[in-house]
């Protein structure tokens, strides 16, 4: 059948099914489960042979829905985010849809800019990772408002009234972290991070004195690198046990920054990664870190926009727990 498209029913006719039970199988809904595991695995399998595509524009008229997921978000380069953007477009995928990406540089107002064009386009859904929500204003506002009842919403990582989120819960990562370290002698220990973004903080702040550190936070600005190289130098100066850094880039300007300073790592000090991606895993020495399972984290995000887009009105917070990698940035006690 090369050369033509593969109807849904040609589809069921070879595979001996009714239309319906395609649908359902390639579709992934819940009444899959009723069908027989060689039957579905036969339906994914002519599907896959027959290069069989479902017609959107069909589908789009009988659902109401286009299958395409709004993604607003600051950045798509670095480590974390990278990484973060892939495995939401997987998950997308893997559920029948598609992601439309749309960076913005952690501009509050280009992101203002992209949540209401994305109002006049055909999305079902928005996933939002921004601080913007966290500052209230008149466009955050007028924004939040005209997503209520309009498109389904849902924010990562954010803390905002009236909308869903799905976030982060660093402490177990932290604590964690912090016996691991205590268990290896290291007593004093610097957050290197952006007040800007003070969740992670917070939780350090708290956490270290129940676990005998000596916490010290010494700040630098994502919007000025420069600053990170004079922190940098602050900490060198001051030498603490351990540095804690907010993320896969604050690190590797961290330890650019280590080298050419003559310093060891972690011989003369020891660094460990929050939000660290798998990359961390890649660089000389690979970084042990505080890790979220993306699979995880995604599935959470994904499952709560559903549930809006299935007409759930309720608010949730949700959080999900991390976990602390060890790897070979922290000097272990012989």
């Amino acid at each position: 059948m090369s050369g033509r498209v593969v109807t849904i029913t040609e589809l069921a006719q070879k595979a001996g099914v009714s239309t319906t039970t395609v649908s359902i199988v390639l579709n992934r809904k819940p009444q899959a489960r009723r069908v027989s595991e060689n039957t579905r695995k036969r339906i994914w399998e002519l599907a896959e042979s027959l290069s069989y595509r479902p017609n959107r524009l069909a589908l789009a008229m009988q659902r109401q829905s286009t299958g395409i997921i709004g993604f607003v978000c600051g950045d798509s380069a670095t480590p974390y985010y990278a990484e973060l953007t892939e495995q939401l477009a997987n998950e997308a995928n893997r559920r029948g849809c598609q992601l439309l990406m749309t960076p913005t540089v952690w501009d509050t107002r280009r992101e203002i800019d992209t949540m209401e064009m994305l109002l006049t386009r055909a999305v079902d859904g928005v996933i939002m990772c921004s601080q913007a929500f966290e500052n209230c204003s008149e466009s955050t506002e007028r924004i939040k408002r005209a997503y209520h009842g309009v498109v389904p919403l849902v924010t990562i990582n954010a803390e905002s009234v009236d909308i869903s989120t799905v976030q982060y819960d660093y402490e177990p990562g932290m604590a964690e972290l912090f016996e691991y370290l205590r268990q290896n002698g290291i007593r004093s220990v610097v957050l290197l991070d952006d007040p800007e973004f003070p969740p992670k903080r917070q939780v350090f702040s708290r956490l270290a004195g129940e676990f005998g550190l000596e916490p010290r936070l010494v700040d630098f600005s994502f919007r000025d690198m420069e600053t990170l190289k004079r922190a940098a130098e602050r900490i060198f100066a001051d030498r603490p046990d351990a540095v804690l850094a907010t993320s896969d880039l604050t690190a590797m300007h961290f330890c650019s920054c280590a080298g050419q300073a003559g310093i060891r790592i972690p011989e003369d000090l020891s660094i460990a990664v929050i939000d660290c991606s798998q990359l961390s895993s890649l660089y000389n020495p690979p970084l042990s870190g505080i890790r979220v399972d993306p699979a995880l984290f995604i599935g959470e995000v994904f499952d709560e926009l559903e549930r809006k887009i299935n007409g759930i009105p309720e608010i949730r917070t949700i959080r999900v727990p991390s976990r602390l990698e060890i790897r070979n940035s922290i000097k272990v006690k012989l």
